[in-house]
């Protein structure tokens, strides 16, 4: 499947992870989890990218949560929470508070 239909894997928490201005929130959210990684959203997800420039494509939040947490230490529970405060109107762009 080479994704060209436009029919992507279904994403459990589709509604709260769905526009652009969410997955924007959520990159910045988990970016902040991140020492050396960048997470950028992208039309239909996001891309966990290294410092090399290599990047991980990934088409559901499920997906996200799993890259996130092999390369910051933190639980997948820890990081799945962490991404999902996007509506928090204190949201900022500062990290949020997790104990490793």
């Amino acid at each position: 499947m080479c994704g060209g239909c436009g029919g992507g894997p279904q994403d459990r928490v589709a509604a709260q992870v769905q526009g652009p201005r969410r997955r924007r929130q959520i990159a910045s959210r988990l970016t902040a989890l991140l020492l050396r990684d960048t997470v950028r959203a992208v039309t239909a997800g996001w891309v966990v990218q290294g410092v090399t420039g290599q990047g991980t494509v990934c088409r559901t939040y499920d997906d996200l949560v799993a890259v996130v947490a092999a390369s910051s230490g933190h639980t997948p529970a820890e990081i799945h929470a962490a991404g999902l405060h996007v509506d928090d109107p204190a949201f900022t762009d500062s990290a949020p508070t997790l104990t490793p």
